[in-house]
């Protein structure tokens, strides 16, 4: 039902010059709480850098799945730690034009973008996470240190989409040693760690 603003016939006219501004403060408030995320402007952007983030996909696509096969594995003789049956990724932290790389590479901007899944999983590359357990922030630094603090309380939890979804990620164990790809822009990096 549409809604009509107009000042009441008992006000004096000088009444509608106060409430319109009134009307346009908070108009401009509103439109300052939004989040802006990065898109593809169209910008040049280094290829090598592109690239570099195209094979970070494809890598993280290939070795999610391969990830979650290990746990059937099932070794008595192994440490333990928890995994999940995702990865994901963001720009936040990056420069601007890195940004835009992300985007066009693979569709990341600054949220936790899922960029590896397990067929099962229950979401799916592109996806993106706005929540996690309840906890929700514009800062994806903190969003990627909750998501890891669930993952290793290793008891399953909710997390919520862009698209208004909740879903349950269940972590499961794995031998000790997380796998992780280099990220891009620095390719040949290598980081030895007794979980890494």
């Amino acid at each position: 039902m549409p809604i009509s603003i107009s000042a009441p016939r008992t006000h004096s006219p000088s009444s509608r010059y106060i409430l319109f501004p009134l009307l346009l403060v908070l108009a401009l408030l509103s439109a300052c709480g939004t989040q802006k995320y990065t898109v593809d402007d169209g910008r040049k952007v280094d290829e090598a850098l592109l690239q570099s983030m195209r094979h970070y996909g494809a890598g993280e696509r290939a070795l999610r799945p391969a990830i979650v096969r290990s746990a059937d594995l099932k070794d008595a003789n192994c440490d333990v730690q928890w995994e999940l049956p995702i990865s994901v990724a963001t720009s936040y932290g990056w420069n601007e034009t890195e940004r835009v790389g992300w985007v066009r590479a693979l569709g990341v901007d600054e949220r936790l973008t899922v960029t590896g899944v397990h067929p099962k999983a229950p979401l799916q590359i592109g996806d993106k996470l706005v929540e996690i357990a309840g906890y929700k922030t514009d800062n994806a630094e903190k969003m990627t240190l909750a998501l890891a603090e669930r993952r290793d309380a290793g008891k399953a939890f909710d997390v919520k989409t862009t698209d208004g979804r909740s879903v349950t990620l269940a972590p499961f164990k794995v031998c000790r040693g997380y796998a992780r790809i280099a990220p891009p822009g620095t390719p040949r990096a290598q980081d030895y760690h007794w979980l890494l």
